[in-house]
């Protein structure tokens, strides 16, 4: 197996959330508001019980909202959308309703991520462009899966990474991209009942997302942190952080809200004093433009014992900014 191939079966779904411009909380590699529940998405039966990260996007929502259609300049080209299109007869802005990942462990190993994509597929065209580009079709637990193996060497010379992954087709609706062993994974989570629904820890936040959020990402602080590739001088200088969760509503504009948990009382106050330096210093900065000293001047800290809550607004004002300097720049060609 080619690397090509390989990063189409590990990446393919974060082209789908990058591409899509659901970035906030996935690729470019999200908050909890307090208020009514929301219903979790039955795709957590598939991801395993020890999970240290979910996230989920409501693709269809966001697709139609007006977010998207302000932020069309900034969105990627779509080069690698069509080229997994050309693989499995995918496409992403027809086919694709929802998105849930999951994630174990705190190192970003491929074969510990998970992605279940909802929407409406041809699972015999998938099936035979996958197998011409050298899956080999394989049943396991009753469903069906393509798997693509072999050994890609890296760029330096060193040795061989050897490589098993590929596509499972779960519901009539639902398939999962990730390496073998954790599509493997997420098919024993669903016959066993063994998902996770049953980690309490982390279903805890899941059950208090706001019902009105159309992305979201909960999960241990060390495994988002690793994921999102924060760099190690920031993650040292913040106070111990245990969980995190991110949310946001994105339609004109964004409303979203993070909430982290520490350790223990003493460092949500140290965490909740950085937080508000940090808003201190941004409204000294942003004096000079209206746009973003309204986004500053929405930012509320809240929070007690060891809990911090950050809940700000991203007007369609700015957006549209960041939209028409996008469009300048491509226009001149940079």
């Amino acid at each position: 197996m080619n690397t090509r191939t390989r990063s189409f079966f590990v990446g393919s779904a974060a082209v789908v959330v990058g591409g899509l411009g659901v970035g906030l909380f996935a690729y470019y590699n999200g908050s909890l508001p307090v208020g009514a529940s929301a219903s979790a998405p039955t795709e957590l039966s598939y991801v395993p019980a020890d999970a240290t990260a979910v996230a989920y996007a409501n693709v269809r929502d966001i697709l139609n909202s007006e977010f998207r259609q302000k932020m069309q300049q900034v969105l990627p080209t779509g080069q690698e959308r069509d080229k997994i299109e050309a693989e499995l007869g995918i496409n992403f802005e027809r086919d694709i309703d929802s998105l849930v990942a999951g994630f174990s462990g705190t190192e970003p190993e491929a074969d510990k991520g998970l992605m279940l994509v909802r929407g409406r597929f041809n699972f015999t065209t998938i099936e035979t462009l996958a197998v011409q580009h050298g899956a080999v079709v394989e049943e396991y637990g009753g469903k069906r899966m393509l798997i693509a193996s072999g050994d890609d060497r890296d760029t330096s010379g060193g040795s061989a990474d050897h490589f098993d992954g590929g596509v499972a087709f779960l519901e009539g609706d639902l398939l999962a991209l990730g390496e073998a062993g954790a599509l493997r994974r997420a098919i024993d989570a669903a016959a066993t009942r063994q998902d996770v629904t049953t980690n309490a820890d982390l279903m805890r936040f899941v059950s208090q997302i706001d019902q009105t959020s159309n992305a979201w990402i909960v999960g241990r602080f060390d495994a988002v942190s690793q994921s999102a590739s924060l760099p190690a001088e920031v993650r040292d200088r913040i106070p111990p952080v245990q969980w995190i969760a991110a949310s946001a509503r994105l339609n004109g504009g964004i409303q979203a809200t993070l909430k982290a948990e520490t350790r223990d009382d003493q460092s949500g106050e140290q965490l909740r004093d950085v937080v508000r330096g940090a808003l201190a210093a941004a409204q000294l900065m942003t004096g000079q433009d209206a746009r973003l000293d309204q986004i500053v001047k929405s930012i509320q800290v809240q929070g007690v014992g060891n809990s911090v809550t950050v809940n700000f607004t991203v007007p369609t004002e700015l957006l549209d900014m960041i939209n028409g300097l996008a469009a300048a720049e491509r226009l001149s060609g940079r």
